[in-house]
């Protein structure tokens, strides 16, 4: 049961991830199509990115 949960919490924040990735994608499409506004806006939107990006990577390497 405990493994079951553990399981569903990981894909949980691997889809996550992802929307995080996408989200940013997105903003960084919109800005330079749009020329106006900023890449990353604060220091905690980048840690976010990094973040996202780094558990992606994580995960796809050692699986689930």
């Amino acid at each position: 049961m405990i493994s079951v949960l553990l399981l569903q919490i990981k894909v949980f924040l691997f889809i996550m991830a992802w929307f995080t990735i996408i989200l940013d994608a997105l903003h960084i499409v919109s800005v330079f199509r749009f020329r106006q506004g900023k890449l990353f806006s604060s220091d905690k939107s980048l840690v976010l990115f990094g973040a996202s990006v780094a558990y992606i990577l994580t995960i796809l390497i050692c699986g689930f």
